[in-house]
């Protein structure tokens, strides 16, 4: 009887320890398999909030990957106006039309990217409405994961002449009304706020413009390159320069390192600059290959190298300078597509394969009857637009003209009506 229960006691302790040992080795990895498929909230949160529960505000270590978003569009007719060599796949859209909203959530989310920095200007206007609505389907859905919004300040580019009392009026006015909202990016509790070219005023200045400023925010100057006074960080809590096209990877290297030096001893992030789009670039004697992703790729290379705790992309919408994420008529997904890669690459962790993504026909309904998220929905034989994004479940209406229909996925696979899924 006593060695019958030694044994049992022997082989219990055997599979106690043989379930430690896979505890153990599975500890601390992390893939996009390990979230739920993309229309039910998939994405990359890469472990910076628990799984189905939103994080209210994140540390300033953490790596997180942000894009500037641009609110302007539709509100007059000079806003898509011919400059605009490459335009966007959606059509000519109005920044406050809801549907777009939600698209542009879930194609950032399932890209990697964990918060938008909203260009605003002053209360009231239609950046400040849009920042509203965004907030608030965030807010409202479950389908977005652990994404936020920023604020990216844009007064003191466009009104440098206003007053000390003017521009703390706004932060506080930033601070009071969205700064207990769940769905603005915060950093230590602190709301984050990206102030564009905060070198047009003096340096002294912002000491006495943020101390105006009853409630605290987490401040990141924007100039409009690195040739930047890192004097400012007497103010700021770190630096991110809008553009990183006009100077070499081994300048850029450079002038991370001389921001790390002023920040690593304040506990603050190092953030990385990347500039978007797809086309090719030939100035100021630099000869930029964008195509495929390849300048995503090569900033982030440099990136890595320093040590960068946030990757901040220019842009995602930013159309009238052509270096936007934002799927467009000639870059398609390649954007998001190499942001998704690399968001994965910086997060240490895998991107799922997009699997089981399908789409059906049933007399004037499409039927979104896969499990991702189709982008771009259009009928394939006049090429108008059906929606922006049809997610799994759910279905849309067509005329009788259109006799199939194809759209994409975050990576720029086509899926159609055609063709079985995959």
């Amino acid at each position: 009887m006593l060695n019958k229960i030694l044994i049992a006691i022997t082989l219990l302790l055997a599979v106690l320890v043989g379930v430690l040992a896979v505890s153990l080795a599975n500890c601390g990895r992390k893939t996009l398999s390990d979230i739920p498929d993309a229309g039910t909230g998939a994405g990359t949160d890469g472990g910076n909030g628990a799984e189905g529960e939103p994080k209210a505000s994140f540390s300033a270590l953490d790596k997180l990957v942000l894009a500037s978003y641009y609110p302007w569009y539709g509100f007059k007719d000079s806003n898509w106006a011919d400059q605009i060599l490459d335009p966007p796949l959606f059509g000519s859209y109005n920044s406050a039309d809801l549907k777009l909203i939600k698209a542009h959530l879930g194609l950032a989310y399932e890209s990697g990217i964990d918060a938008f920095l909203m260009s605003w200007t002053t209360e009231g206007e239609n950046p400040d409405k849009v920042l509203q609505q965004m907030l608030d389907e965030i807010n409202s859905s479950d389908k977005y994961g652990n994404f936020k919004v920023g604020i990216y300040y844009e007064s003191v580019y466009n009104h440098p002449d206003s007053s000390d009392e003017t521009f703390a009026k706004d932060f506080s006015y930033i601070i009071s009304k969205y700064g207990n909202n769940n769905a603005l990016l915060k950093v230590d509790g602190k709301p984050v706020i990206f102030v564009y070219t905060p070198d047009q005023l003096p340096v002294g200045r912002w000491e006495t413009i943020l101390a105006r400023v009853s409630s605290k925010a987490f401040y990141v100057a924007a100039p409009n390159s690195w040739d930047f006074d890192l004097g400012y960080l007497d103010s700021f809590d770190s630096v991110a320069a809008y553009g990183d096209k006009y100077i070499t990877d081994a300048d850029l290297l450079k002038a991370y390192s001389d921001a790390s030096s002023r920040l690593a001893s304040k506990g603050e992030p190092l953030i990385s600059t990347i500039f978007g789009g797809c086309g090719r670039v030939q100035k100021m004697g630099f000869d930029i290959d964008r195509s495929d992703g390849k300048y995503i790729q090569q900033r982030y290379n440099v990136a890595k190298q320093a040590g960068a705790n946030w990757i901040y992309i220019t842009s995602w919408n930013e159309w009238y300078e052509g270096n936007q994420l934002d799927p467009s008529r000639d870059c398609e997904f390649r954007g998001t597509k190499a942001v998704r890669e690399m968001a994965a690459s910086f997060k240490g962790i895998t991107a799922a394969p997009l699997s089981g993504a399908s789409i059906s026909k049933s007399g004037s309904t499409i039927i979104n009857n896969g499990k991702q998220n189709v982008y771009a929905l259009k009928c394939s034989n006049n090429s108008s637009t059906i929606s922006y994004l049809l997610g799994p479940n759910e279905t849309a209406s067509v005329s009788s003209s259109c006799s199939s229909a194809e759209g994409y996925l975050v990576d720029g696979a086509k899926v159609s009506t055609s063709a079985g899924g995959y």
